[in-house]
């Protein structure tokens, strides 16, 4: 060989060195590049179920929190008759027969009647026995001011035995 191709195929050597290096580099970088947006990647998905467990876990002790709850007022509901007696009074506005229930207005209107219309326009259920609870007997449909006013009325009516007019 001369020495003009010696020195070709040195530089060609060199060159291809070179070259493999640089490609070796890009393909290392590239590789870092995907190595990096992974990592990132499975970190905020880790951040993700992190926040979400524990809103979870926040969720599970309202949930036990209130289950205890209900098992208590499951418990008195079973075994406590004034419990029953308190709801129904204040819930369905019930009476035990001969009481009269007596309506306090605001005089804004704003407070709605124990026992008063549901949604819907539906009368609170009653209850049949010789002790049991009952709807108060003549009570005026509530709706609104005038007719609590009215029902108001009768019953003190009823209970001073006066004649309404």
């Amino acid at each position: 060989m001369t020495p003009r191709r010696r020195l070709r195929a040195a530089a060609t050597g060199a060159q291809v060195l070179a070259r493999r290096r640089r490609l070796i580099t890009a393909g290392a970088a590239v590789f870092l590049a995907l190595a990096v947006t992974a990592l990132c990647d499975q970190y905020a998905k880790t951040y993700t179920l992190a926040r979400e467990k524990a809103r979870l876990d926040e969720r599970r002790r309202e949930l036990i929190v209130d289950n205890a709850r209900l098992h208590d007022e499951i418990r008195r509901l079973q075994t406590d008759d004034r419990y029953i007696e308190q709801i129904a009074r204040q819930q369905l506005g019930l009476v035990r027969p001969g009481e009269v229930e007596l309506l306090v207005v605001p005089a804004d209107g704003t407070v709605s009647p124990p026992g008063g219309l549901r949604e819907g326009g539906t009368a609170p259920p009653t209850v049949n026995g010789p002790d049991s609870l009952r709807p108060a007997p003549d009570a005026p449909p509530h709706r609104g001011v005038g007719a609590w006013a009215a029902g108001a009325l009768d019953a003190v009516l009823r209970l001073l035995r006066v004649p309404r007019r």
